[in-house]
């Protein structure tokens, strides 16, 4: 009997796909105002198979503030595989939120007025 393989090809995950994944992970584990947000900052690296995103403080009013952190997502199973860690990046965000305080309230106040 003749044994047979066939090999499944995996289409590799778009910008877009990858950085669902990373913001979704992000959600879950760090907070819902840190996300990747611009798709001209996620680039893929073909040397690792990865796609490298880069992570930003959001605030609901549309300000904006970083980039603060990197995180990598496998680009075959849209696994984060790279990142500084939950609690870096919270401490980080932290970090980002109290130092540009200020500008954040500024910007709050021109939305509202």
């Amino acid at each position: 009997m003749k044994c047979t393989q066939r090999l499944i090809e995996t289409q590799p995950l778009t910008a877009t796909q990858a950085r669902r994944k990373a913001n979704n992970w992000l959600f879950r584990r760090v907070g819902s105002q840190v996300c990747v947000l611009d798709l001209n900052e996620v680039t893929y690296e073909e040397t690792s198979g990865r796609w490298r995103l880069l992570v930003k403080l959001a605030y609901p009013t549309g300000v904006t503030f970083g980039p603060f952190a990197e995180i990598y997502v496998d680009a075959i199973t849209g696994e984060v595989v790279d990142s500084p860690g939950e609690e870096e990046l919270r401490k980080r965000a932290d970090k980002y939120a109290r130092t540009h305080r200020v500008e954040r309230k500024a910007a709050l106040i021109r939305t509202r007025g």
